[in-house]
């Protein structure tokens, strides 16, 4: 007999979705500092944080994985906000060493960034920890995995800085630095739904999504890259092979197009469904590179 709560759950939109992980995310940042008035600064600087404008490409992802493999809502709305809690660790504890020129001057900007995102990552734990599934171990080891990864990968992109441009290197911490988050809610919510071990995919879509969203993020920045004299994977590129920027950014968007195209072809020869997730993903960074 089919699950009629969780078809109906599912009929809700993606919109309704996505505000229920908002309300998840608030409700973890929003603790009461009144036991502790030093806390204070760390519940104000959380809500304005997380008020700025955001995309949650994760948290579209996570729902429409999740849809497609019948998760459980409630489980999938964790997931997602896990995901976001990371991602957004990520960019607080990048901040630091992005501005650090900055940062060495200004004591509150580190404090706030570390202890922040290290609150954020434990909360994350503490969302996945709370779902009620066999695998759970698993489920914290997916995500212990993913944190390691991306931290490598940040490692990587400012030692890029010191180093001759080589770019299967690049193209390596992409995969480390991005495609581990972008894939990380695909990986929990397949955890969830299969034994099968499709850890290869898995590892396949973080280097073929990856690639493809540094690119576009990096040709979204160019300018304030350019300005900043900050690390850019088209300013590299073209130094390079001595290129004009234009003739960079022709060439990367067909790598990475190319890298989409390889996504979905592997997709779509596994007999998990994730295929309408990876259609998501692709269409959205196939628009994000054309702009």
């Amino acid at each position: 007999m089919p699950n009629l709560k969780l078809i109906d759950s599912w009929s809700q939109s993606q919109e309704t979705f996505t505000q229920r992980v908002e309300d998840q995310i608030f409700q973890i940042c929003n603790f009461s500092p009144s036991q502790n008035p030093s806390f204070e600064s760390l519940n104000l600087f959380l809500i304005n944080f997380f008020k700025r404008k955001s995309k949650k490409v994760r948290c579209k992802i996570t729902f429409e994985c999740a849809k497609s493999l019948q998760i459980d809502y409630d489980d999938a709305v964790k997931i997602a906000a896990a995901v976001e809690l990371i991602h957004n660790a990520s960019i607080l504890h990048d901040k630091i060493s992005d501005e650090f020129s900055e940062s060495i001057k200004n004591k509150d900007l580190v404090n706030n960034n570390l202890i922040s995102g290290d609150f954020l990552i434990s909360s994350a734990f503490l969302l996945i920890s709370s779902i009620n599934n066999s695998c759970l171990g698993d489920l914290i080891k997916i995500l212990s995995k993913s944190i390691m990864v991306t931290s490598i990968g940040q490692i990587n992109d400012l030692s890029h800085e010191q180093k001759s441009f080589n770019l299967n290197d690049d193209l390596t911490t992409f995969c480390y630095k991005s495609g581990s988050l972008i894939v990380l809610p695909i990986e929990l919510c397949s955890k969830l739904h299969t034994t099968l071990d499709i850890s290869n995919l898995l590892q396949e879509l973080k280097f073929n999504l990856g690639t493809a969203y540094q690119i576009a993020d990096d040709i979204d920045d160019i300018e304030s890259d350019l300005k900043d004299n900050n690390n850019n994977i088209v300013i590299r590129y073209c130094k390079e092979h001595k290129i004009n920027k234009t003739e960079g950014i022709a060439q990367l968007q067909t790598i990475a197009i190319s890298n989409l195209d390889q996504a979905i072809q592997k997709t779509s020869l596994t007999n998990i469904k994730i295929q309408t997730t990876l259609d998501q993903i692709t269409s959205y960074l196939r628009v994000k590179l054309q702009n």
